[in-house]
């Protein structure tokens, strides 16, 4: 059997479906709860640790990424996850 070659016109419809599909299924995901995207590395203990490392034990918040063996801006976007005051 041979294959019918698909027109320009019937791969853009393919196209524009599938990436509709995509989107209308995020959504619902999104409606119900589910979280999308990877885990995060911090969790919120050691994100409120590392906030209070940060202010009442003056450590460095590279001395307090190379502790949790996270880069600095992990660091950050925790703190502005859990809208603690910025660095």
């Amino acid at each position: 059997m041979s294959r019918v070659p698909i027109t320009d016109n019937i791969r853009d419809k393919l196209l524009r479906l599938r990436r509709e599909t995509g989107v209308s299924s995020r959504k619902l995901l999104r409606a119900r709860g589910v979280k999308l995207g990877p885990k995060f590395k911090l969790d919120e203990y050691d994100i409120l640790e590392a906030h209070r490392q940060l202010h009442q034990e003056n450590k460095t918040l590279n001395e307090i990424a190379d502790r949790l063996r996270v880069s600095q801006a992990t660091v950050k976007r925790g703190f502005e996850r859990m809208e603690l005051a910025d660095v």
